[in-house]
């Protein structure tokens, strides 16, 4: 029906945003979740904080959600939405995890060939985990390419544990 209406970049947006307001606020969580709270006095809520801070078409979803009972699944059907969205814009998303944050320089060469090699526009996100100790980890369309020191440390102690030069009794 967005497509219809020409509203999808409106709608990834609004469902975006919801997505990381009901993450980031315990209360609005606490209210999809409550079985107290009735579906009108929710639905009453949500009007009055999206009041002219989303389409229509977002407006009307969620209160159909709200209607059926549903609203406590709002944040894993925004999620869904916006992967409905990438798909639908053949937009990757890539996940680059790094110990240090990486350089302007090495960042844009590393985009530059993923999009060579995936062809299609990229949805970029950085994470810093020091976990890594150094390189970095990418993840796409449930491939990864693990190119950290961890994983080469990882590698090291699994031939140490396999000494093919012991004999073994």
């Amino acid at each position: 029906m967005a497509l219809e209406l020409g509203v999808i970049d409106q709608l990834e947006s609004d469902f975006r945003m919801l997505s990381q307001l009901s993450k980031e606020s315990r209360d609005l969580r606490d209210l999809l979740r409550s079985p107290v709270i009735q579906p009108h006095q929710k639905q009453k809520v949500f009007s009055t904080l999206l009041k002219d801070k989303v389409n229509q078409v977002t407006e009307n979803f969620i209160g159909l959600l709200i209607k059926h009972g549903r609203e406590r699944y709002l944040v894993e059907v925004a999620d869904e939405i916006i992967t409905l969205y990438r798909s639908a814009k053949e937009i990757v998303k890539v996940d680059i995890r790094s110990a240090l944050p990486l350089s302007n320089q090495n960042k844009s060469e590393l985009i530059s060939r993923l999009q060579q090699q995936i062809g299609k526009q990229l949805e970029i996100t950085e994470i810093i985990d020091p976990t890594l100790i150094g390189g970095f980890v990418i993840e796409y369309n449930d491939q990864q390419w693990d190119a950290s020191l961890r994983n080469d440390i990882r590698k090291l102690r699994s031939e140490f544990d396999e000494n093919l030069y012991v004999r073994q009794y």
